[in-house]
């Protein structure tokens, strides 16, 4: 059996896979679809990209976190899944809200080649006095542009303006590298 993607309803996905509230996981339920299924079994793999989790599910692959998103809300998610903390592996529902792209944007990690350590916060190399810069870029503009005798200056001017635009607390940290959080305090933590 296949089933269209704008054709797949929560009624069916809640016939083949459940959800864990304790372990953000959905697992199998039945086989009726594939000899390959194991009942009580997780459900997919880690994608190629070793970001999150995908399930192939009668004929079609899907992330975990949107057909959890199905599964309980009844709907397909409208924009994106956003993973409060960057985790995309942690699937709990407290840690996945349906945002859109500006949104996702306002909360993502700190990018790998960051030499500073602080997201928006750089070497400008060719001022040897106020070499530190901070900026940050809203819809598209640069609305915050500042040069600092220090790092530490450039830092605080760049967390103040992410404070003003509304940036989610979450912005800027590194990417977790494990699968395994925990949530404390009612705000998600890796």
């Amino acid at each position: 059996m296949k089933v269209n993607r704008n054709d797949m309803t929560q009624a069916i996905v809640r016939e083949y896979l459940e959800y864990s509230q304790a372990t953000g996981h959905l697992t199998w339920k039945t086989k009726k679809h594939s000899r390959k299924v194991v009942v009580g079994n997780r459900a997919g793999s880690i994608s190629t990209n070793n970001r999150h989790r995908v399930i192939k599910f009668l004929g079609i692959v899907y992330a975990e976190h949107r057909l959890i998103w199905l599964h309980q809300y009844g709907v397909w998610p409208i924009g994106h899944i956003d993973h409060v903390d960057h985790n995309e592996q942690h699937n709990h529902l407290k840690n996945l809200r349906d945002v859109t792209q500006f949104e996702n944007n306002i909360n993502s990690s700190k990018r790998r080649d960051n030499t500073t350590g602080h997201v928006g916060v750089w070497i400008n190399k060719l001022n040897t006095r106020k070499k530190f810069m901070a900026e940050l870029n809203w819809k598209g503009e640069r609305m915050h542009y500042s040069s600092h005798y220090s790092l530490e200056a450039a830092i605080k001017a760049r967390k103040n303006a992410e404070l003003f635009y509304g940036f989610h607390i979450n912005h800027g940290i590194d990417k977790p590298m494990e699968s395994s959080t925990t949530i404390k305090s009612g705000r998600i933590s890796p």
